[in-house]
């Protein structure tokens, strides 16, 4: 699924901006993509820690779902 495919992929920065922004996606949220990036790196380590492990969590998350479901979705 698409989804899966782009969480997969979900970086700290990501979230940062996410948190930042709340949960809408939008093009004044892409224009300001390289703003958040150095935001970011402007964090404490420990609160960029912890958005890295959170993300990485989410990744793994996103590919054991993917995992059950292509194991039901086998013919």
């Amino acid at each position: 699924m698409w989804h899966s495919q782009v969480l997969r992929y979900v970086s700290a920065v990501d979230l940062y901006a996410l948190e930042q922004r709340g949960s809408m996606l939008s093009y004044h949220f892409l224009e300001s993509t390289a703003r958040m990036k150095e935001a970011y790196q402007r964090l404490p380590a420990a609160q960029r820690f912890r958005l890295e492990e959170r993300a990485a969590s989410l990744c793994e998350e996103v590919e054991k779902m993917d995992q059950i479901e292509s194991f039901f979705l086998v013919d």
